[in-house]
Order: structure tokens, then sequence, then C-alpha cells
């Protein structure tokens, strides 16, 4: 493995650290506190896609805002740690990943439970856990052109292995 991609890997795993923690502090926040700020949120969309105002909507946009949020976080964490723990070598390694993000979901619904105005959702759970796994063979897929491009590129011109040329 190249310095190259072992660099790469490091940075993964920061990103993954990185996110978990964010996700940590967004558990923080107490029911209110979260409440205004995926409103927030709610509002630039609403005002970006010209949509009415209203109570109804506002609802319905902020529980889009809400829901895309868990499933992007957890995109990304699978995403991360999937590139942290494979190698083109051994792509399948990503899906390491997987059991680690959805162990943090779960913790991450556990720790709201105990937050002021926040409850557990297992839902979210769940939702959070298709983000990883959809991050995580995002990652496993890469990994894997990577390693046919790789192969690709380092055998000998005009030899082709057996292997290859049945396909």
């Amino acid at each position: 493995m190249s310095k190259r991609y072992r660099t790469f890997r490091i940075c993964c795993g920061i990103v993954g650290i990185g996110l978990l923690a964010a996700m940590w502090l967004f558990s923080s926040q107490t029911g209110e506190e979260s409440g205004r700020l995926s409103n927030s949120i709610a509002h630039f969309f609403m005002r970006l896609f010209s949509i009415e105002d209203t109570p109804k909507n506002l609802n319905m946009v902020d529980h889009i805002v809400r829901k895309t949020a868990h499933f992007s976080l957890f995109c990304l964490l699978g995403l991360s740690l999937g590139f942290a723990f494979a190698v083109p070598e051994k792509p399948v390694r990503a899906f390491w990943a997987f059991p680690v993000a959805l162990l943090s979901a779960v913790a991450d619904e556990y720790h709201q439970s105990f937050v002021a105005s926040r409850s557990a959702i297992w839902q979210d759970s769940l939702l959070d856990g298709c983000g990883a796994l959809t991050g995580t063979m995002i990652a496993f897929l890469v990994l894997l052109i990577v390693r046919k491009k790789v192969k690709t590129l380092s055998a000998p011109s005009g030899h082709l292995s057996q292997r290859e040329r049945q396909e």
C-alpha cells in the first residue's frame, strides 16, 4: 500500500471521527435547540423552492430535513469508515464500517433519550443504518473499481491473464 493511500485512509478515519463528534453534539442539543436549527434550515428550503410558509408545510419540510440529515450523516460515516478500513486489495473490509456505524446509530438514539425534550426513536436508527449501509456499499464499489484499474495498469501491456481474457 502506498504512502499516499495510507494518508488517505487516515484522513477518512479522521473524517469519520469528526462525523461522530458532530453527531454527538447534535444529539446533545435539547429538543428546543434542535427544533430551532432544523426549522431554520426548513425555512431556507421553503424560501429557496417558493413553498408557502404555513405550519403544515413547515412541519413537512422540517421532517424531510431531519430525516435527510440522519441518512446523509450516516451515509458519510459509512463512506469514510469504509475507506478507512479497506484497501483496494481487500475491498470487502469496507463492510467493517457498517456494524461500527450501526452501533453508533443505536448509541446516538440512546444518548438522545437522556437529553431534555428528546427521545430515542428506533426508526431513526433504522434510517441511520440504511444510510451507513449505502455509504459502505459506495466505498466498497469504488474500491472494486480502483482495484480493477490498478490491476489493469500494473499488467504488462499486451499480456492478458487467463481471467482477463475470459472477461
